[in-house]
């Protein structure tokens, strides 16, 4: 198959850690230029510094999503310096646990300034560019728990659900201009989320005996791309989006049932009073 990613100038936000550092990797073994966007100046470079070491093409820019011309700023100095934007990967975000009626206003806004407006100002800033361009292609991380409901993380949920209408509406309306759009929904993925994630009156060491059978994020950057290839419009770790569609059209009791022991299992990490 044709290396579709030599060459291309590509920005990833969140590319510090996580999947977005492995996308990074990966793309960059494959040819591409990254620019790392991240909040953290420490480990950015340290990426950076890495795929140079494997005389890969990486840059270092410290960003937060949640500033709007930070984002803005950054995506045009790519394009300015390198005279073209390929790809843009809005993939920064973060977690939290808690039960509902313990979230604050605080978190609530937290959550929704990076995991929401960090990719509405990454893609208005992007899909300014590439519709001029004529090319171009935004690749915006959802989650798989944007199929349904995501109790104990409803913040979480309600955030991913967000990115995943936004992304396959402008999927759409990006298509009469030679712009592509994808979600990307992983699904029980080894990353540092889990380990930062917020945690209200949750065990974070009772929590995380949980997440040991969890694919890697070097595993899951790979399932992208080969998405990314195929043009796909959700790009999921595990075929979770026609399984949950098909399954719970059918059983929509099983829906429930899977809920409820949700909920019953991540009790048994909380803190109790």
């Amino acid at each position: 198959m044709k290396n579709i990613f030599e060459n291309k100038i590509t920005i990833i936000t969140g590319a510090a850690s996580g999947i977005g550092r492995s996308l990074a990797q990966e793309m960059a073994s494959r040819g591409a230029v990254i620019i790392i966007a991240d909040r953290n100046k420490t480990e950015g470079e340290k990426v950076a510094e890495f795929i140079s070491r494997k005389n890969g093409k990486a840059y270092f820019h410290q960003v937060d999503v949640t500033n709007e011309k930070e984002v803005y700023d950054l995506v045009h100095h790519v394009y300015d310096t390198h005279g073209t934007l390929d790809y843009m990967f809005n993939n920064a975000g973060i977690s939290s646990m808690s039960e509902f009626d313990d979230l604050t206003s605080e978190q609530w806004k937290k959550i929704i300034d990076i995991n929401v407006l960090g990719v509405v100002y990454g893609s208005t800033a992007a899909y300014t560019i590439m519709k001029k361009q004529g090319y171009g292609y935004i690749i915006n991380t959802s989650s798989a728990a944007a199929f349904g409901p995501a109790p104990l993380t409803a913040a979480y949920g309600a955030t991913k659900h967000a990115v995943l209408a936004l992304t396959t509406s402008l999927h759409y309306e990006a298509e009469a201009y030679g712009v592509k759009v994808s979600a990307v929904c992983p699904a029980f993925v080894t990353t540092p989320i889990t380990d930062h994630m917020e945690m209200n009156k949750f065990d974070r060491n009772v929590f995380s005996q949980n997440t040991k059978n969890y694919i890697s994020a070097d595993k899951c950057a790979n399932i992208i791309l080969q998405g990314i290839e195929k043009e796909k419009l959700i790009i999921t770790t595990i075929g979770m989006k026609k399984t949950t569609d098909i399954v719970f059209t059918l059983f929509p009791g099983l829906q429930r049932k899977l809920m409820k022991y949700v909920v019953k299992a991540g009790r048994k990490a909380k803190v109790r009073d």
